[in-house]
């Protein structure tokens, strides 16, 4: 029998706990601890506790207020170019800084946002509660990470007040127009955006390394890596990919810093630039599309595989049902996330590459599609680049997916940070509102791609060439951008309010089976398990057992506390 067979409900092998025929040690039995218990640090000050920190569980607040705090930025900005979008006619937009504010949104929300919040903020909340340690395994060099990432932010944000303000060359900063004369931002805001970016790779190397050593080293006795939750299993991969995909990234940045600063030639081929001739010759544009979408692909999956290891528990614990298929989903998890790398080129059809290679791209973007299962719309069609239709793809699937399993998993995990619980009313009203606002924002922009508006421009008047419905979808767009806009106010209101008002929370709010929720105080203290690690004796998915007194077992429940239960073997 195989081993996804073997963990099959339909085809497993149950065991039931029989004290008459096994004696209770050899059922409680878990392999004896490989390393020693983890040494702390302890803080001795207000701004080692709170600012300064080296308490994962800290840090990964830090980067959740502070990945949030710079995507408010982003939702503001999508706002002004909304209604630049809605009402051209009211100048209210330059053009330079509609395309300014469509580069940092991209680049604030895709990187600044949603990786830091995946991987910094729940990375550094979950990992270690749920894998049974103390701590990350370095936690000095995990909050030299967040600083590294504060300071990064940082200086994406002095790019705003530098002369001639920050880059527009597009999120995608393709050179040679990101660093030539004529495009906002050519000389001080690329600069600015090259190093933030530079920070960025430099403090998440710090991180995921961390992450890496403490799911792969400080795992508790007894849980095995196919024990663990898929949430770990999305975040380590995501993980991985990310300490692979990072470094094309980094060169990608630093080689165009040279080409702007030292007048080398690896993006810039010979060119004139307002009539004059520049002194680079031989650069190769393309190379940067190559090494950007070597990053910007596995980016997708980055964010995309947390947020499936998230949907995965938090359905399998609010809907009492156990996850079908575990060892599939994990494999599934790393199937896409090595395959991700396979598919970069599939961005730049449009780029004159020979027609063997995107039938390669191609075949390997229908190729992932199969673990996935759920991406559509994985590849698009050449007729359809540059238009709405790729806007509204791309926000659909790397915006409004992710950005609702952050709040579902805020809302689930809120107890186990403050004791507390959000507002039901509140979170229902901000749910309905941005859930039917997203759709009645992205839905009118694939249409809007098919009837081939473009995408990228400042402003949109009636024309032959524009069918005038689009305009005014334009302004409904705008109005329902406004209204979901307003709604997170809403939630920010029940976030931070809830922590001092909210109703206080027992300690396992959903009876959940893993192990983040079994600590001895809620929230967890330093250190998480007191004198003593968990024992992890099952997976984190036995729900509504047959024989067990409640509809959870929790993973460090002991097998003599649930004698008769058929429990699924792990």
């Amino acid at each position: 029998m195989s081993d996804e067979q073997d963990h099959k409900l339909e085809a497993k092998s149950d065991y039931v706990a029989d004290a008459s025929s096994v004696s209770t040690p050899d059922i409680d039995a878990v392999p004896a601890a490989e390393l020693p218990d983890q040494e702390l640090y302890h803080s001795h000050s207000w701004w080692t506790t709170y600012v300064f920190s080296q308490d994962a569980k800290y840090i990964g607040i830090q980067y959740a207020l502070t990945a949030i705090g710079t995507g408010l930025l982003g939702l503001v900005l999508s706002w002004l170019m909304r209604i630049q979008l809605a009402f051209p006619g009211l100048g209210w937009l330059e053009p330079s800084s509609y395309y300014q504010f469509v580069t940092m949104h991209g680049m604030i929300m895709v990187v600044y946002l949603l990786t830091a919040l995946f991987l910094g903020g729940f990375g550094n909340l979950l990992i270690p509660l749920m894998c049974g340690a103390r701590d990350m395994a370095f936690p000095y060099v995990n909050m030299l990470s967040y600083w590294a990432f504060v300071v990064a932010v940082l200086v994406l944000l002095a790019s705003f007040f530098v002369p001639g303000g920050p880059t527009g060359a597009g999120w995608t900063l393709y050179p040679p127009q990101a660093i030539t004369a004529g495009t906002p931002g050519y000389n001080g805001g690329i600069i600015l955006m090259l190093i933030s970016l530079i920070l960025f790779v430099a403090g998440f190397t710090m991180g995921g390394l961390n992450y890496i050593i403490t799911v792969l080293q400080l795992r508790a006795r007894g849980m095995t890596l196919m024990r663990m939750p898929l949430t770990i299993w999305g975040i380590f991969t995501a993980t991985v990919l990310a300490m692979f995909a990072f470094p094309a990234l980094l060169v990608g940045c630093l080689m165009m810093t040279l080409d702007s600063l030292l007048g080398t030639s690896f993006f810039m081929p010979a060119m004139v630039s307002l009539g004059e001739k520049l002194t680079h010759e031989g650069g190769s544009p393309i190379l940067f599309q190559h090494l950007f979408w070597f990053f910007g692909h596995p980016e997708v999956y980055i964010v995309a595989l947390p947020a499936f290891g998230i949907v995965s528990d938090l359905l399998s614990v609010h809907s009492r049902k156990t996850i079908f298929g575990y060892r599939m989903m994990v494999w599934a998890i790393v199937g896409i996330g090595a395959l991700s790398f396979f598919v970069w080129a599939h961005h730049m059809y449009v780029s004159g590459m020979n027609p063997w290679f995107g039938f390669f791209f191609a075949t390997t973007t229908l190729i992932i599609a199969v673990p996935t299962a759920i991406k559509v719309y994985n590849w698009i069609d050449v007729p359809l680049s540059d238009t709405y239709f790729v806007v509204a793809h791309f926000h659909m699937v790397m915006g409004i997916a992710p950005i609702l399993v952050i709040f579902g998993a805020i809302y689930h995990w809120y107890p186990l940070i403050t004791g507390r619980m959000m507002d039901e009313t509140l979170g229902k009203i901000h749910f309905w509102i941005t859930f039917l606002g997203s759709y009645a924002i992205y839905f009118p922009m694939h249409y809007q791609g098919f009837v081939g508006v473009p995408r990228r421009y400042f402003e949109i008047y009636d024309s032959p060439y524009i069918d005038t419905s689009t305009l005014l979808l334009n302004k409904f767009i705008t109005i329902a951008v406004l209204i979901v806009g307003a709604a997170q106010l809403l939630f920010l209101y029940n976030l931070f309010a809830s922590a001092r008002l909210g109703k206080k929370s027992e300690k396992n709010p959903w009876k959940a089976n893993s192990l983040e929720w079994q600590t001895p105080q809620m929230p967890p203290e330093h250190g998480n398990w007191g004198k003593e690690l968990p024992k992890v004796y099952r997976w984190p998915y036995d729900f509504s057992v047959p024989g067990a007194k409640e509809d959870y077992i929790p993973q460090n429940q002991p097998p003599s506390e649930i004698i008769g239960a058929k429990v699924e073997k792990t």
